[in-house]
């Protein structure tokens, strides 16, 4: 059976019509305003390997717990249930996320049956994650994100 990168490659994209349903390898959204604080709350996670989410900052700051970048990951084993990051940014940015996960310490991503389902209402985006590992999953990580000023 053809994996879901091996679809993301010969699509070209970083969004697939799979079985009906949008899959995403990344998924990318703009920050209009200077200051923006994005609620992250991991509700699922899988236990046999770790699961991380990777969210970079295109054109601005990302600050967690007063460090300061332009791309974090919040793995599930080291990170809280919730964190908030402030996006800070001179004239508006563009946020991706993606999901990652560990297996022995090595770190993958966009490999094998990896992608997301995204899901979005209003400042609220809900990701059900499908690491790469064997069959399709959604609900190898699931977190929601809700934003505000």
């Amino acid at each position: 059976m053809e994996t879901l990168a091996s679809i993301f490659r010969q699509e070209q994209t970083n969004m697939i019509n799979y079985k009906g349903k949008v899959v995403y390898s990344i998924f990318e959204f703009p920050i209009e305003d200077k200051t923006k604080i994005l609620h992250i709350h991991r509700l699922k996670s899988k236990k046999t390997e770790i699961q991380g989410l990777k969210i970079k900052v295109i054109k601005g700051l990302l600050d967690v717990n007063d460090v300061k970048a332009t791309e974090v990951v919040l793995w599930a084993d080291t990170s809280p249930d919730m964190v908030d990051i402030i996006i800070r940014s001179k004239d508006g940015c563009r946020v991706k996320i993606w999901n990652i996960w560990k297996t022995d310490d090595l770190q993958s991503a966009w490999i094998g049956n990896a992608g997301m389902l995204v899901e979005t209402k209003g400042p609220t985006i809900l990701l059900s994650c499908s690491d790469g590992i064997g069959e399709i999953n959604f609900t190898d990580l699931v977190v929601r994100i809700e934003s505000s000023n």
